[in-house]
């Protein structure tokens, strides 16, 4: 499991192009999920590995069971399990999930949870959620008997979050999507969200579209406890800058001021109120 801030699709992408080559001279089969993608599904994934990897053409991967019984996804994984053992010269599945904190909803967990414990599908997954050891239960944890590797890479989430899908970015300027922001603060540590609350309850005040000086800023996150020293500041604020959820910009004044790029409506219900659900 790779974990941290920063995308790690291209990270988790080498190695799927490495893969023939780790593996020679045996071979691999692989499959890759995107999880960020609202569409993944967890049961067009098992009917694929039915169907493509156990090769079984018999109906057993669609609808019916035995007396006209429908097909459950327990019933699949247990089928994937089975049959997985019992074909001795299967070749291994490699199967790479990208931010698999985001897919695992609902049953999802469960399922791949389930297709990890096989001794031959191997799951090599990334998240981005900043407690993602606490998304999934304790029996979930055991079957996915991850090894966890700290990959910071510090990348724009530019595929996880389809910056330029969404109109409710202030301005239209190619910023981050409101909907790729909400996946973006579920990376961030305490601190950064401290620290970007607090420049959208300034840019809220009446007169504050501009944002807040990042030296007013600075004045904040020194009184708050946030940062040991001042130059800390600058690496926060590179990551908000980096993933274009804040943008840096000079004032008339000279100052430098800081703003999000969100309208104030988004700036409320996506980071002021972001948290409020956990609570």
């Amino acid at each position: 499991m790779l974990y941290g801030l920063g995308s790690k699709i291209d990270v988790l992408n080498r190695f799927v192009k490495a893969l023939p080559r780790i593996a020679a001279p045996r071979q691999v089969y692989f499959c890759t999920v995107n999880g960020f993608d609202e569409t993944a599904e967890v049961e067009s994934l098992v009917n694929d590995l039915i169907s493509n990897w156990l090769e079984l053409d018999d109906d057993r991967s669609s609808t019916k069971r035995g007396g006209g019984k429908a097909w459950m996804l327990k019933d699949k994984c247990e089928l994937i399990k089975f049959e997985s053992e019992r074909q001795a010269n299967l070749n291994p599945l490699v199967l790479v999930v990208h931010s698999i904190d985001v897919m695992c909803k609902n049953n999802a967990s469960a399922v791949l949870s389930a297709l990890a414990s096989c001794s031959k599908i191997h799951l090599v997954a990334s998240t981005d959620h900043v407690a993602s050891d606490l998304l999934w239960t304790p029996h979930d944890l055991d079957r996915f008997d991850f090894v966890w590797h700290q990959t910071s890479t510090y990348a724009p989430y530019r595929q996880e979050t389809h910056l330029f899908a969404s109109g409710s970015v202030q301005g239209g300027r190619g910023a981050l999507a409101v909907r790729g922001a909400s996946y973006l603060l579920k990376s961030l540590t305490p601190h950064h969200l401290s620290i970007l609350k607090e420049i959208g309850r300034r840019q809220l005040e009446p007169g504050g579209k501009d944002g807040v000086e990042a030296r007013v800023l600075l004045e904040y996150c020194l009184r708050s406890m946030l940062l040991n020293n001042p130059n800390m500041l600058e690496n926060y604020l590179a990551e908000f800058i980096d993933h274009e959820l804040v943008t840096r910009k000079k004032a008339a004044d000279g100052a430098e001021r800081l703003i999000i790029n969100m309208d104030g409506a988004a700036i409320q219900r996506e980071i002021m109120r972001f948290g409020e659900d956990d609570s």
